[in-house]
């Protein structure tokens, strides 16, 4: 899961070697970049992501809320994503019918196992919801014990965690009457600590995918291993492990997983409230039993038509779409600001590789008279707001560009220059 939790704050890996050097950095011509033909048809791919609604925009007005300017990438606190044009259509058109919807469930379900290569598909409410409902899934034996939950834990309720993998989002391992049980320590993990922890109780095993976290963990595949020994069935928590979609079949079909859950709401550009668990049948279908339209203790987190064909209609779109030329775009965006930013003193920049989109690190220091915490709230505090990370780690910022339509991206390195001459040395000057 991609744990943002209620700040923008996060920890980056910085590899020196992309530092880009300030003199072999040239500014761009703007011009050039936006009538380039010969990158038309990779911008065609791309053009729908990221598109503003004049309707949204008009309802901020009345509320009197602003609008951000997402250069941060998916954030729950942010609204997630825009929803793809076809899963909004899909979304509207559903509404306006009345269906059975254990037939809808079990059909669009169905239809997404098959786009995504898996035994066995369910929509939830979200990913959080998906984790409960697959930790669910792997306590209850029968239906007994599933109508039991949360007041009785079954003889299986506990839940391994890294140690290194908590935060605190995993309240929903607890909401489904789990006991969270760690293993190994802050600083590394080793398979002696995970057979340790491994006994008769062991419901799950619970992996985050995301990167930040690995950091002082085993990899998936050794987890796996130790879990088949046990019985163990082993689920991921990929919740913003996308792109590539390729994720949605490489934890379970890929590595052996018993189940990943994936935000619906992010990369997928479905309804934000929906989310999507994978894996093998009858673990799935035990979380099914467990979910809403049923009367289970998954019930007060309810899956509406809207959410069903939306997330199915976002699917279809996402597995066609051309990602390397999201990429590219993506790139060529963050070496545009590179270049802008160059020349000017106490302003490094570096390309970070590291992810699927590219993002520019920045990093200040004197002349600029602001830090880059006090930068970053700067642009927030604008209107309309705009969004991009403080990097603790390097006590600078990371931009991203793949949310971003091309206006919007001029917006971003805008604000940005406004602000570092408002806090550079010619603000100084004027001051004194």
């Amino acid at each position: 899961m991609r744990h943002d939790g209620g700040s923008l704050e996060y920890a980056t890996r910085v590899d020196l070697a992309c530092w880009v050097a300030p003199h072999t950095l040239k500014r761009s011509r703007r011009a050039s970049r936006a009538g380039d033909r010969n990158r038309n048809e990779e911008r065609i791919a791309v053009e729908t992501i990221g598109k503003t609604s004049g309707a949204g925009e008009s309802i901020l007005r009345r509320l009197e809320v602003r609008r951000v300017v997402n250069a941060t990438g998916h954030r729950t606190v942010l609204g997630g994503s825009r929803m793809a044009e076809s899963a909004v259509r899909a979304a509207v058109a559903i509404s306006a019918e009345f269906v059975d919807m254990f037939e809808l469930n079990a059909a669009v379900c169905r239809r997404l196992a098959e786009l995504t290569g898996n035994e066995a598909a369910l929509v939830t409410n979200g990913a959080a919801s998906g984790l409960m409902l697959a930790v669910v899934a792997a306590m209850a034996d029968d239906t007994v014990a599933l109508e039991r939950l949360p007041r009785r834990r079954p003889a299986r309720h506990t839940v391994l965690i890294h140690r290194t993998h908590r935060t605190p989002l995993d309240r929903s391992i607890e909401l489904a009457g789990a006991e969270i049980v760690e293993f190994g320590n802050a600083v590394e993990t080793t398979c002696a600590h995970l057979e340790a922890a491994l006994d008769e109780r062991t419901a799950a095993i619970v992996y985050v995918a995301d990167g930040y976290y690995r950091r002082g963990s085993l990899d998936l595949p050794t987890v796996i291993a130790a879990a088949r020994r046990h019985g163990t069935p082993v689920i991921v928590d990929a919740a913003g492990e996308l792109p590539p979609p390729g994720n949605l079949t490489a934890f379970t079909r890929g590595h052996g997983a018993d189940a990943a859950v994936f935000s619906g709401g992010k990369d997928l550009r479905g309804p934000q409230a929906s989310g999507l668990l994978l894996g093998r049948a009858a673990l799935i279908g035990t979380a099914r039993q467990a979910a809403f339209p049923h009367t289970g203790i998954g019930r007060p987190m309810k899956v509406g038509k809207e959410e069903l064909v939306g997330l199915l209609a976002a699917v279809e779109e996402y597995v066609t779409v051309d990602h390397e030329a999201r990429a590219r775009r993506s790139a060529e965006i963050i070496r545009g600001w590179a270049q802008r930013l160059a020349d000017r003193p106490g302003v490094d920049c570096a390309i970070d590789a590291d992810r699927a989109f590219h993002g520019l690190l920045i990093r200040l220091s004197s002349p600029v008279t602001a830090t880059a915490a006090e930068v970053r709230d700067q642009l927030m505090a604008g209107d309309p707001a705009i969004a991009v990370d403080f990097v603790q780690g390097i006590s600078g910022l990371r931009v991203t560009a793949h949310l971003l339509t091309d206006a919007e991206a001029e917006l971003v390195i805008n604000a940005l220059e406004r602000a570092l001459d408002e806090n550079g040395p010619a603000a100084v000057e004027g001051d004194t």
